[in-house]
């Protein structure tokens, strides 16, 4: 995946109507455009999230903002809280992966 790296400027996933593990997992794999392989778990999405990050840089950066997280923080309670311990555990392993949370979407 990392060699076709795509533009990731502004990317935007919006989890306001996310309600289940599942909803995260399908949005996830249809924003980030993941394989069909993709397991719908978190070992997957730190596998798939960690082949997009190798491709950043401080030039080129790969930017990514959850809309809308407090909605989906509140339905998944602590599988959000692992979902995002994946994502930050990406962050700081590739410092030019950067993850924005945003309230509303």
């Amino acid at each position: 995946m990392a060699e076709n790296k795509k533009t990731w400027d502004n990317l935007t996933v919006d989890l306001s109507n996310i309600k289940t593990v599942e909803e995260l997992h399908a949005e996830l794999k249809a924003a980030f455009e993941f394989p069909d392989y993709y397991g719908g778990n978190l070992d997957a999405l730190h596998d798939c999230l960690t082949d997009i990050a190798v491709s950043a840089t401080e030039a080129d950066p790969v930017t990514v903002t959850f809309a809308g997280y407090k909605k989906a923080k509140r339905a998944l309670g602590s599988d959000f809280h692992n979902f995002r311990n994946v994502l930050n555990d990406v962050s700081e392993e590739y410092p030019d992966f950067i993850v924005e949370w945003r309230r509303k979407a």
